[in-house]
């Protein structure tokens, strides 16, 4: 069974300092640290980064995947800093699927394992 991959384009957006809060308490950014995000391009009619966005749905899940991924670099940091992101990080509490188990071509998920109820959860 195959199902749609809902890529979005992103915009890089500088991040002002001051709107920072630096959660590990020995880190400390430059005076001149520039820092930068990748917001998702809106539903607007211009694309505004971030305008109009949808929180996960059955149509547009959080892929496991993508949490493997944000978990992993959070991990390179440090276990404390993992711990952090987890609990203060929200809006991931929509419909979820665990994608392990795709492999990707052409924009599509191509799923190795048969599909059931097990792969797509209301978290």
């Amino acid at each position: 069974m195959a199902c749609p991959i809902h890529v979005f384009r992103y915009t890089r957006v500088a991040v002002p300092i001051e709107e920072l809060e630096v959660l590990l308490r020995w880190a400390r950014l430059p005076a001149n640290a520039r820092i930068w995000m990748y917001v998702p391009n809106g539903r607007d009619a211009t694309q505004t980064p971030g305008i109009g966005l949808q929180g996960p749905s059955f149509r547009c899940p959080i892929l496991q995947t993508y949490v493997d991924v944000c978990i992993t670099g959070c991990l390179e940091v440090s276990e404390e800093y993992a711990i952090e992101f987890i609990t203060s990080t929200s809006g991931w509490d929509g419909a979820w699927l665990n994608d392990r188990a795709c492999t990707f071509a052409d924009g599509w998920a191509v799923w190795d394992a048969p599909f059931s109820t097990g792969h797509v959860a209301a978290v």
